[in-house]
């Protein structure tokens, strides 16, 4: 018999890309040489395997494989990766995962370069002054402790451009007496599509510029003092100053990251910088600031700049009055929130893709094989229903995991997995294997489908706003409550969408498509507000519904129609209202041309590929060059 025993060996060379990685046996691994079965044999690590599977031990002559302990390999293993980081192009397929700690850079193979960026970072943090150093003894507040978050910045098509370091205060350790304000404005990507379809139409300029340790220009409230421990490094790197020991605690004196009230500093700061300028802040979304001419949309560090042409003087001071404040880079605007932005300016057409993202879930589930399946349809026709058994926390994490994924990819650039992403949210806290198997799915048919792109076309001859509203009576089995969407399209391309279940069980289908007429209107009326805070009027609001009874209810004054609506009545009510005043139209659509249709139910095919052309929802790898890196 075998002896059962573990490879002694630390580290196992990498294959060649493209092929499989498969484990061999001991046999394999070192022949017929007798074995002594021991369970204090180490299995190799997490750590270790990555550093065995990647492409810097590859690049190693075949002599300098490791065959023996970890620790005899790391002076030639690091002095080889130090010289081929700067010799070799590195895509994030072929490195080693982040060290997590200081202490981890020792034996990490882009230690010396993640070390070179904590010296970077640690130099701007002084130059800035960002914190003076204090006695312990002198103050009663207990220090937070500061973190190292590492990262790799990757070019666009996913190559590593360098090795990132941040310090950042532990602030979930903060005290909070409810006192701190802390609350700071997001740009929501449903404006950022809005601009992104003005710019296309209007055939704006763009300029994107992030600003470096944007918070670090935000200075801390002298009432509130907050101290920290002195980062990792400061002292073993030789950051001590004369007359400075390593007892010293830190008095921060800027809002550095990971402080709960650093966002809002930051923003205020950035806003009143605007203002100055005489950009001011819309009413609608207070990261939109216009002048009338020029439009600023800010999302966190990342400023986007957009105006016409002859604005652009005008752009050049506001960039020069920003530039003497702050440290601005400015960048193609070829990525933006992580979606990929490709620009067609001749034809005025943008393009939004989030096909690096939709890699990034394929290979971390581990679905990139091309001998699966591939869905032609995100989620089947068949009903999910509740689990009777107890998923295992494993099952639930790893569901929850492909939920959230799919979540994020619906609500920024894939309107046609929206209602398969809710659905399958309906199961998080005990999904059962055919609800992991349909989040499975999904993302099968986004990996199949990942260079489908939102297009706005500014040369579109169609109606330049249109709104429509759908809803499906009693379909979801288990609390018989209807499903409902809407979707707002703006020159061609969507940019509000939601999929999801009516708050409460109705009695019909009219009355079903009463609440969803309602939900609509009132989200149109908020687009339609954004749309006029940048001087953009489409006139008068227009609701395509595909249910007439629906539409008599609101436009006739009929009261023999409306007995059997009584627990709907005031949504009934309002939208009556709403429409005398004139606030907007209501229109019949059919069902085979509703774009809401897949929003609300499950569809086959042929209907499915129908209503994702309606979405307008474009290949762009057939109408664009972009090259594909495969997935090995």
């Amino acid at each position: 018999m075998q002896p059962d025993t573990q490879p002694s060996s630390d580290l196992q060379p990498v294959t060649a890309r493209g092929e499989t990685r498969t484990r061999r046996s001991p046999r394999e691994l070192y022949g017929d040489q007798p074995t002594r079965k021991s369970s204090r044999t180490p299995k190799p690590t997490r750590k270790h395997r990555d550093y065995g599977n990647n492409a810097f031990t590859a690049l190693l002559p075949a002599e300098q494989h490791p065959e023996g302990n970890l620790a005899t390999f790391h002076s030639v293993f690091l002095a080889a990766v130090s010289k081929t980081a700067r010799d070799h192009r590195f895509h994030r397929d072929d490195l080693v995962r982040l060290p997590k700690r200081y202490q981890d850079l020792e034996h990490h193979p882009m230690g010396p370069e993640f070390k070179e960026a904590i010296r970077k970072e640690l130099h701007d943090l002084l130059r800035r002054g960002t914190w003076r150093l204090v006695e312990r003894d002198k103050t009663r507040a207990a220090p937070l402790p500061l973190k190292w978050v590492f990262n790799y910045k990757f070019d666009q098509d996913g190559y590593l451009q360098r090795c990132k370091a941040r310090v950042c205060v532990r602030g979930d350790l903060q005290d909070d007496d409810g006192g701190l304000e802390t609350y700071a404005a997001t740009l929501a990507a449903k404006t950022f599509r809005v601009i992104v379809a003005t710019a296309a139409r209007f055939d704006l300029d763009v300029r994107q510029f992030d600003v470096s340790n944007a918070f670090l220009y935000s200075d801390l409230k002298t009432d509130q003092p907050v101290y920290a421990q002195l980062p990792k490094g400061y002292v073993e790197l030789g950051f001590l100053k004369p007359g400075e020991v390593s007892t010293m605690i830190a008095k921060l004196e800027k809002a550095l990251y990971g402080l709960r009230e650093s966002p809002l500093l930051w923003y205020n700061e950035l806003s009143n910088s605007l203002e100055e300028a005489g950009i001011d802040r819309t009413d609608e979304e207070p990261c939109v600031f216009t002048d009338g001419k020029i439009l600023v949309l800010v999302y966190v560090d990342d400023i986007l700049i957009l105006s016409p042409p002859q604005e652009k003087d005008s752009v050049d001071m506001l960039v020069k009055h920003l530039q003497d404040k702050y440290d601005l880079r400015e960048e193609e605007f070829k990525w933006y929130l992580g979606i990929r932005v490709m620009r067609d300016r001749p034809n005025r057409k943008i393009y939004l893709c989030q096909d690096a993202y939709i890699d990034k879930i394929a290979r971390k589930f581990k679905l990139c094989d091309s001998k699966l399946r591939v869905p032609s349809i995100p989620i089947t026709t068949t009903a999910l229903v509740k689990h009777d058994g107890q998923a295992t926390k494993e099952v639930v994490k790893a569901y929850q995991e492909r939920v959230g994924s799919l979540m994020y990819i619906a609500v920024m650039t894939r309107p046609d997995i929206a209602r398969a992403a809710t659905q399958l949210a309906r199961f998080l806290t005990n999904p059962s294997p055919e609800h992991l198997a349909a989040a499975d799915q999904c993302i099968r048919y986004l990996y199949t489908t990942k260079f489908l792109a939102i297009v706005y076309d500014g040369m579109h001859a169609g109606e330049a706003l249109v709104i429509a509203s759908d809803a499906s009576f009693a379909d979801d089995a288990e609390t018989r409550r209807s499903s409902q969407g809407y979707v707002m399209t703006l020159f061609g391309g969507p940019v509000v969408w939601k999929a999801g279940l009516q708050d409460t069980v109705t009695t019909s289908t009219t009355e079903a498509e009463i609440l969803s007429l309602e939900r609509t209107a009132k989200e149109s009326y908020a687009l339609d507000r954004l749309l006029r805070d940048i001087s953009l009027d489409l006139g008068p609001l227009k609701i395509y519904c595909d249910n007439l009874q629906s539409i008599r209810l609101v436009v006739e004054d009929n009261q023999r129609i409306t007995t059997k609506l009584r627990h709907v009545d005031v949504q009934n009510m309002w939208l009556k209202q709403e429409f005398k005043k004139g606030r907007f139209l209501v229109e019949y659509l059919q069902t085979d041309q509703m774009p809401a249709d897949g929003l609300t139910k499950a569809l086959s095919r042929s209907k499915f590929e129908h209503f994702r052309s309606m979405l307008n929802l474009i290949d762009i790898k057939k109408e664009t060059n972009l090259e594909e890196r495969t997935v090995s």
